[in-house]
This record gives C-alpha cells, structure tokens and sequence, in this order.
C-alpha cells in the first residue's frame, strides 16, 4: 500500500511515549508498504534530525512552521484567541492553509491508498479530503485527559479553561470519529470510550517494547533509589512528580531514610526543577541521553498518576527492565495487569507510600515483582506482535474505500481528484 502519515513534528528525539510509539510502529510499518511523511518543520529545532526522519519513510515533505514556546508572548496570545474559537488549543496551533495546500497537493500526485492521522490534532487539516480513507491514531482519548485536568486542579481561572477545552475536543474528536474509515486506540479502556462515542470501526493495537535495548540489570541496584520516568514538560507528568514529592515521599523517607526519588525526562518546567531544592531526597536530571542507567539503578519504578489517558510507555519500559512498579490505578490503566503479582496499585497519598516502603524492605516482593512484570511484557508486548496488528487495521480501513467503490474506474477517480484539487487552489 501507499500511506500518507500527517505527522505535527518529527518523530526525533525520541525523548516522547508518543513519538516512541510511533517511531517503532512507522519504521516497521515502513519495511512492508510505501510510507510518505507530511510534517510541520522548524529549521532552528529539526535541523539535526532532518537525516534521521528521512530514513523512517520513503518520503518526507516538510511544511516550514515556527514553534510557539510555552509561556511566550505568543503562546499567550493564541491560548487567548483559540479560546473564542470552536477548535481547541492543541488543534487550533496545528491547523494551517499551508499544511492543507501541501496535504491537497500530495493526495493528488501520489494516489494514496490511505492516510494515517498520527494524533488527533493534526484532523483539521484534512477538511475537504474526500479520499483516500483516513485512518486515525489516536494516542489517548484527548478530551479525557483535558476532563481530568479540569476535575484536579485547584486553580479556578484553569478549571474554568481546562472545562471549555475538554468540551471543545470531545466535539472535534467526535467529529473526527464519524470522519474516519478506522481508529487506533492503544488500550482496551479507551477503545470502549470511543466505541460508547459511536464509533464501531475501533481497533486496540496495545503499546510495544523493545526487549533487546532495556534489559534488567540487578547488580546495578541502589539501595532506596526510585525512580520517575517521562517528559517533564508535560503537564500530566508535573502534577505526578509534585503531588509525589509533596505526600508521598516524606511518609517513604520517614521509614526509609536513604529512599532517594530520581526525576528522569526532558525539559523539566520550573515547578519541576522547584521539587529538588524544597524537598530532600529529590534529583531532577533533566535531559538524558540514556534512559538505561538510570532504570537500572532504581529499586522502584513509580507512576503516581492522576491525569491522563491511553497507556503510558513510561510503565512498559519498567516492566521491561525488571523493576517493580507501585502505581495509581489510572497509571495502570488499559493494561492487562494482575494487581499483587504484576504491580501494585494505591490512590492515595499514604496507601501509595506503604506500599513504596514494602517493596524498598522485601527483597522477596521486590523481586517476584519485577519478574512478573518482565515476563508479562516479553510474551504481550513486543514491537513485532503489536506492528501485525497496525497493519491489520491499516489494510481493513483501505479496503473500507475500496468496497464502496470497486465499479468505479481507477483513471476516474483520479481526475476527480484533480478536479478537485483546481478547485480548491
């Protein structure tokens, strides 16, 4: 098949569980059918990942685009504006004429047999795009997590944002369903959302691990090390980090004096940075270019979410390296895991601390554990089994357009597109 993938940014550096998941997807996706990229590109930050994007597909078309950067005059202005718009945010910022002019132009020379919608925000720009079928991958159920930002702030000028912002996505994404031939969800738990929305053409392609590149390393343990892993530019990922800094871990340090709680992920935001010096026993790295030593030396791996949605790649690769994980029922969620053997899980700030403090003091545990997890990954979640079943879904939502339109001559279609595209130049 020939796939066109609308992609906002570069799939580099790969320091993102969604740039993760579609990396090892697309690369693999790429070996078996003809895969075109159209992304937004900015000289000043893609520049030294241009090589590298190029060799996932066998095309890729650059739209030039200027990042907005969080807290800028700019990011204010447009948060402002889009408020008064139907679009959310997140959309509104990725939707452009020239990226539409540029997606026009490649459906009508290259004669695509689908187009994958590699996240929900980038759906905009396929307006007036009548063929090829569109195949959407969609991450998490974006207007869930907006609700959840809404339901655990305190702040009341964000509730009231975050209560529009949600309301704006679950209209768009719901728009964008019924739009569809097929929808990727990445868990069992958000496939249902979707299907409950109306939308029956739902397929759950779960998240994958490389098993080869994180591999346990006992020996390399730290007496008390726990660790936090993801982007700490992601709001999700900061209200976990601060909500674990403020109540769970002096309750851990109070029993377990040496627990020392590692903060590892890109980009941390100033109230991030903030943890390490109002608390002890906190480091936040920042950006590193190697996830694995610090992986290796935790004795726990956390994930005190209370946000999000879809799966969280973050969990996976600690499973992967063998840690045992305590986590918030909403960290585990969608996953297939048997609370007690494969993970621990506890909501609340004093459940999640003794739990902490039983795997830091039972070897035993902490160890059938991370066993558990490990094997559970090994026999579920490999690249190569999960990739399979992308493909499954890519050929039934092409061939969705296909059956609606076998009678109907190849060269006609293609001057209806053509046709088409004059128009809307």
């Amino acid at each position: 098949m020939r796939i066109l993938i609308l992609m906002e940014r570069f799939l580099f550096p790969l320091n993102h569980g969604g740039r993760i998941r579609s990396y090892n997807t697309f690369l693999r996706l790429a070996k078996r059918h003809q895969i075109d990229v159209l992304s937004y590109y900015d000289d000043t930050i893609d520049r030294p990942y241009l090589e590298p994007m190029r060799a996932t597909c066998d095309r890729l078309e650059l739209v030039p685009w200027r990042e907005i950067r969080r807290f800028s005059p700019r990011f204010y202005a447009n948060l402002l504006l889009s408020y008064f718009l139907p679009l959310p945010y997140s959309v509104f910022k990725c939707t452009s004429r020239s990226y539409r002019q540029a997606l026009r132009r490649l459906v009508v020379e290259r004669g695509y047999d689908l187009i994958v919608c590699d996240f929900p925000f980038m759906g905009a720009n396929l307006d007036g795009i009548a063929e090829p079928p569109v195949l959407l991958f969609e991450h998490n159920v974006e207007y869930h997590v907006w609700q959840r930002h809404a339901q655990h702030t305190s702040s009341l000028w964000r509730r009231l944002y975050f209560g529009r912002e949600w309301r704006k996505m679950y209209r768009f994404e719901k728009r964008l369903w019924e739009r569809c031939a097929g929808i990727i969800a990445v868990s069992e738990l958000d496939g249902q959302r979707i299907r409950e929305d109306g939308s029956a053409s739902v397929t759950v392609v779960p998240t994958g691990v490389d098993m080869d590149y994180i591999e346990p390393i006992p020996r390399a343990e730290e007496v008390g090390a726990l660790i936090f892993l993801g982007s700490m530019d992601a709001m999700v990922n900061e209200d976990a980090v601060a909500w674990c800094v403020n109540e769970i871990l002096p309750s851990v340090r109070a029993r377990v004096p040496e627990a020392h709680l590692y903060i590892v992920g890109r980009d941390p935001t100033p109230r991030v940075r903030a943890l390490q010096s109002a608390a002890r026993g906190v480091t936040v790295t920042g950006t590193v270019d190697d996830v694995r030593p610090h992986l290796a030396k935790a004795q726990v791996f956390l994930v005190p979410m209370r946000i999000g949605g879809g799966t969280r790649i973050k969990i996976y690769e600690g499973m992967a390296a063998g840690k045992a994980v305590v986590s918030t029922s909403l960290g585990a969620e969608g996953l297939p895991l048997t609370p007690g053997r494969d993970v621990l899980l506890a909501d609340t700030a004093s459940q999640f601390a003794g739990d902490v403090v039983r795997v830091l003091t039972d070897r035993r545990l902490r160890k059938a554990l991370g066993a558990s997890a490990r094997r559970l990954v090994c026999e579920r979640f490999a690249w190569s089994t999960t990739v399979d079943v992308f493909e499954n879904a890519c050929v039934q939502a092409a061939n969705t357009s296909r059956a609606s339109s076998r009678d109907e001559p190849r060269c006609s279609r293609q001057a209806l597109r053509r046709a088409r595209y004059e128009q809307l130049r």
